[in-house]
């Protein structure tokens, strides 16, 4: 990670140093102190904590929203949500507290992941210069601010690589965001039962967890609900999924007309079936790749090609980045010993 000059490798380990102290002694106690409720995706969290602490349904139906409304709802599985469970006992200020605690603690994963995968090995100082990267990335610490769960995301598919335990953070990963189980399955088939039994004893005990706390009937709402409006897209400009660029670029043309509401059968079908295309080209063109970077090659093909890609899912393309300056490492010391 730490290249080039002495100079420039000492100004990244200051600058580096610098940010973790920024973030954990001054970002953190300020959102850690913060009293207003305008925090995206946190508020949302808050209220399905709360909702399954007291027993009520964690999913709504709505059946007349469209891509033009972004609703503030929760739209993960539930053995997510059961996670949440315990976390209902709690206040706004004490919720936002272990919240954002969680939230930092995804971020540093990922950069520790990152640091292994690039340099073979892990080191503090090597995971504070992928922490400076991280921050200096667009929608990073926009995801932060607003507690979205990206960054556990990010974490557990890094930590999915960058150790033995494929098969268990990818089994995680997809139950944060379903995109998952694509990259989960094609792991099971490319590397055998080592990755699919942890894959899949990971998996049931997190489909129990929310039979459990929720019902099996709270998948079916889930599917039912909540998949739907994923599955038409958003106008929303934080979504830069390609198939959707290509029904905005029409409606902005005036070729295809969006009357509101629920998207059409039509558009409908050429998002899912664009997506479908994207992903069996994606991974028939990896087949041959070194596993890890096909997984990552086609996890991103998966998000920018489903009709819903937030801006904040592509902090995940700097695993590519890792992978090739791993790589590069490993050719060097090969050539040292030779």
């Amino acid at each position: 990670m730490l290249a080039g000059s002495p100079l420039i490798r000492t100004a990244l380990m200051i600058l580096a140093i610098l940010h973790a102290v920024y973030q954990l002694g001054h970002w953190l106690p300020k959102v850690w102190s913060r009293t207003d409720h305008d925090r995206g995706d946190l508020l949302v969290y808050f209220d399905t904590a709360q909702r399954a602490f007291h027993h009520t349904p964690i999913y709504q139906q709505w059946p007349h929203l469209g891509p033009d409304v972004t609703p503030a709802a929760y739209l993960y599985p539930p053995q997510f949500a059961a996670l949440l469970y315990p976390l209902g006992s709690l206040n706004f200020h004490d919720f936002c507290i272990v919240w954002y605690s969680i939230v930092v603690l995804g971020f540093w994963g990922f950069a520790w992941s990152l640091d292994r995968l690039s340099a073979g090995r892990s080191s503090l100082l090597g995971t504070l210069c992928w922490g400076l990267v991280l921050a200096m990335t667009p929608t990073v610490y926009t995801s932060l601010t607003i507690g979205q769960a990206d960054s556990l995301m990010w974490a557990l598919f890094g930590l999915s690589l960058a150790t033995r335990f494929r098969g268990t953070f990818l089994s995680l990963t997809a139950q944060v965001k379903p995109y998952g189980f694509l990259v989960a399955a094609l792991a099971g088939v490319r590397e055998g039962r080592l990755v699919l039994g942890p894959m899949i004893a990971t998996t049931l005990i997190g489909c129990a967890l929310g039979a459990a706390v929720f019902g099996l009937g709270s998948f079916v709402d889930w599917i039912k609900w909540s998949v739907p409006l994923n599955s038409q897209g958003r106008f929303n400009p934080g979504n830069v999924s390609i198939t959707f660029a290509v029904l905005r670029a029409l409606h902005g043309l005036e070729i295809w007309s969006y009357p509101g509401g629920p998207l059409a059968p039509g558009p409908r079908l050429f998002l899912g079936a664009s997506g479908l295309i994207a992903l069996a080209v994606s991974i028939y063109s990896t087949r041959k790749m070194e596993p890890r970077v096909a997984y990552v090659i086609v996890l991103m093909t998966a998000f920018l090609f489903s009709p819903t890609c937030w801006s904040t899912y592509l902090p995940t393309l700097w695993l590519l980045a890792a992978l090739w300056l791993g790589s590069r490492h490993a050719e060097s010391k090969t050539g040292e010993e030779d």
